[in-house]
């Protein structure tokens, strides 16, 4: 579908926010890990047990914190414009960026 002309596509979207995510699975990792080391040291009752206490992994899913905002514009005037900024709800974690690409020279 075309827009009307001088109207701006955007859009907003919910991801994971990586820096949320990577903090929820590094005690996950450690405990998992602490559990493998112990294999082969302690009974095989004491190992299935810390292995069945371990959680569950924690999802990306339930880290949608960080919200993306961004527009493409222009091409009717020969050079396509961005905008991008995304920022997490959650530890604050942000980006932003913009920029211009020039594909066409207009003759008149």
């Amino acid at each position: 579908m075309d827009l009307p002309k001088g109207i701006k596509e955007d859009a907003d979207n919910w991801q994971t926010c990586p820096r949320c995510y990577d903090e929820a699975m590094e005690p996950w990792i450690e405990k998992g890990e602490a559990v493998f080391a112990s294999y082969g040291l302690v009974t095989l009752d004491e190992f299935t047990k810390a292995f069945n206490r371990i959680p569950n992994e924690p999802k990306e899913e339930d880290y949608y914190t960080f919200r993306e905002d961004y527009e493409f514009y222009g091409a009717d005037e020969g050079v396509i414009k961005w905008q991008y900024s995304g920022s997490c709800t959650e530890c604050g974690l942000s980006a932003s960026e913009s920029g211009e690409f020039p594909f066409y020279t207009k003759k008149r």
